[in-house]
């Protein structure tokens, strides 16, 4: 009878990991990333200081996607 209970119990247990990873797997693949909300908020953060506006250290500016995409001539 003891035996019976944990075949139940692992089947249980590894019918929801395999949910659990299904479901994480699907999830993953439709998440999409939008730049206004999630891009664009950690480079006003951490880059625009330095690499926008009248400041561009290193010439290089974030400010409009043109510039930033422009090819700059190391030194």
């Amino acid at each position: 009878m003891l035996e019976w209970k944990y075949k139940k119990l692992f089947f249980t247990i590894l019918v929801v990991i395999i949910i659990a990873a299904s479901a994480f797997i699907i999830n993953a693949h439709n998440t999409t990333i939008d730049f206004n909300t999630q891009v664009k908020p950690i480079l006003n953060q951490n880059c625009i200081t330095c690499h926008g506006g009248v400041r561009r250290q290193g010439n290089f500016s974030l400010l409009f996607r043109s510039e930033a995409l422009k090819k700059n001539q190391v030194r």
